[in-house]
């Protein structure tokens, strides 16, 4: 939801649900506030993190990006697999196009970078 935590306070919910060292915890969370998944923030003694986006945000990163690489690797396999889930699930077209667009502008921005860049 946004609020910031501090490690103990995930490891404590984590802690019902199973066995885990509080280091696990610590260096988890460090290693995600490292790669920009959580912001963190020093208060008095400890590091408070929160999510860097929305859980609804994070989600739509990471299929997106899922479904690049699909499409890079799998073009023909991973298009035939989306007219099928899209046939199979038709109100869910719309989301589906959605992210292919977003596929194809990120594409694009990233072809003018390097472009750019080779012509300095």
């Amino acid at each position: 939801d946004g609020s910031w935590c501090t490690v103990r306070d995930v490891y404590e919910i984590m802690l019902t649900k199973r066995r885990i060292a509080y280091t696990t915890v610590m260096n988890t969370m460090g290693r995600l506030a490292k790669k920009g998944v959580l912001e963190s923030a020093s208060q008095d003694q400890a590091y408070l993190y929160r999510p860097h986006q929305s859980r609804d945000a994070f989600i739509h990163g990471v299929v997106g990006h899922v479904l690049d690489r699909l499409l890079v690797q799998f073009g023909g396999p991973a298009e035939a697999a989306l007219t099928g889930y899209v046939a199979e699930h038709p109100g869910n077209e719309g989301k589906v196009a959605h992210l292919l667009d977003e596929i194809t502008q990120r594409r694009a921005a990233a072809n003018q970078d390097s472009s750019g860049e080779s012509q300095r």
